[in-house]
């Protein structure tokens, strides 16, 4: 539930230690080269997975304009993102479509979970944060 996905939730220390949720993505599982980014536009690289997704989507289009050949239009843009092998990098992994144009899954990059701890890595400092549930 991505309402309790958020700093807010946070705050209840240890009426929420240890609580998992099931989430689109992970800032840990963004590239470094998207997190340097993040600073530098939005002054964090802590984003929302409704952030990094929309990224994502920029991402497609810029690639699919990149490609097209002709005058630049939906039906062309659609047929450039339509094509077997277009891909494009982005925040939550690299984005392809499949026959049905529905995004592919990268396994493990989206649809995670993550679990209340004080720390993720023993040598953290203890506050509590949420931490990617590695398989």
């Amino acid at each position: 539930m991505s309402s309790l996905y958020s700093d807010d939730t946070l705050q209840y220390k240890d009426k929420v230690n240890n609580m998992v949720l099931a989430v689109s993505s992970a800032m840990e599982l963004f590239p470094e080269s998207f997190r340097k980014e993040s600073i530098k536009l939005w002054g964090t690289e802590y984003v929302s997975w409704k952030t990094a997704t929309t990224y994502d989507a920029t991402q497609v289009i810029l690639e699919g304009l990149r490609k097209i050949q002709v005058e630049p239009n939906r039906e062309a843009l659609y047929n450039e993102l339509s094509a077997p092998d277009f891909s494009v990098e982005g925040a939550t992994g690299t984005v392809r479509f499949d026959a049905k144009h529905d995004r592919v899954p990268e396994k493990n990059k989206i649809g995670v979970l993550v679990q209340v701890k004080q720390k993720c890595k023993p040598e953290d400092q203890p506050r509590y944060r949420f931490c990617l549930i590695q398989e």
